[in-house]
């Protein structure tokens, strides 16, 4: 069984079984499935974070499972999309966790993705993006510097809040370089 068929069956229910299913499967995730798991993991992890767990245990736990998703990101990410690009972002900043590598690995494939000729970037992934640079309290220059430019290509209205959050919280005094794990 996948891991779609897995959320579809709700035999995922609770925490310690999406991180089991994660840690034993990830090597055989595509890329979609893999985007997929991490935003799933960053939803749970916030969920159980809202529910009075200890941020610092619960992100001991969840580490494991972390790190297998972003062992498969280098072999898998020329298949990722712009919203498996932003979600990924999202999740990381959701987890509060950065990894260098991961981070740069995820903004260059945003940016070719930004630059290409059909420009299958959306305007809501910028707005998820915005908000995992936020969170960060971290940016990638150059992907930040696409990101207006598919705002305005856009025909769509777009929300702006989120680069609200990201401007408010550089200015705010954030260091310019991220928290680690």
């Amino acid at each position: 069984m996948s891991f779609a068929d897995c959320v579809h069956s709700r035999r995922l229910r609770t925490l310690p079984d999406l991180l089991d299913e994660i840690r034993g499967n990830a090597a055989a995730y595509d890329a979609v499935v893999l985007s997929h798991a991490l935003q799933r993991l960053a939803k749970e992890f916030r969920k159980e974070s809202q529910h009075g767990a200890a941020a610092g245990s619960l992100r001991e736990l969840v580490l494991p499972a972390l790190s297998a998703l972003c062992e498969q990101l280098p072999k898998l990410i020329s298949e990722f999309d712009s919203w498996a690009v932003a979600v990924f972002l999202w999740g990381l900043s959701v987890l509060n966790c950065y990894d260098n590598a991961v981070f740069n690995l995820l903004c260059q494939r945003g940016c070719q993705i930004a630059r290409s000729e059909d420009h299958q970037m959306r305007p809501g992934d910028c707005a998820m993006i915005m908000l995992a640079f936020g969170r960060f309290g971290h940016y990638h220059p150059e992907l930040l510097r696409c990101i207006p430019q598919v705002w305005y290509d856009g025909k769509k209205r777009v929300d702006r809040i989120p680069c609200m959050y990201f401007h408010a919280s550089v200015q705010s005094g954030l260091p310019l370089l991220p928290r680690s794990c």
